[in-house]
């Protein structure tokens, strides 16, 4: 016997809309990070960068999302291969960008002096 309140209704557009739009998403949180972390430091390099290659990629992502919601459902061709270009490039951009500024690094010549005499426990 079947139950007739769990008839299961088509939800694999929907899911596929919901995975565009956590793509969507996480394309703009990633470009979003490195672009401030690059403008806080007055380093537009990857800001520029970062800005054309997300432009670029929500192109395919809204799209796909519009013809889902208009319940097209048609096989997925070009928009995944623009998308992973637009990644690469994102990729690409962020480890040129840090490798001609350079990586975070540490100055060792900052550290407080180490205390002189010998360690007795006592405070004050």
């Amino acid at each position: 016997m079947r139950d007739s309140t769990f008839d299961p209704i088509e939800t694999q557009p929907e899911r596929t809309r919901l995975s565009w739009q956590r793509t969507l998403i996480s394309v703009f949180t990633v470009a979003g990070v490195g672009t401030i972390r690059d403008l806080s430091q007055n380093e537009p390099s990857f800001a520029v960068w970062a800005g054309f290659f997300t432009v670029i990629a929500i192109i395919p992502i809204l799209f796909r999302i519009r013809q889902l919601r208009h319940g097209e459902f048609q096989t997925v061709t070009w928009q995944p291969f623009i998308l992973l270009v637009c990644i690469i490039g994102l990729a690409v951009a962020a480890i040129v960008s840090v490798a001609i500024r350079g990586g975070p690094t540490v100055n060792l010549d900052d550290r407080a002096p180490a205390a002189s005499g010998p360690i007795t426990g006592e405070v004050g």
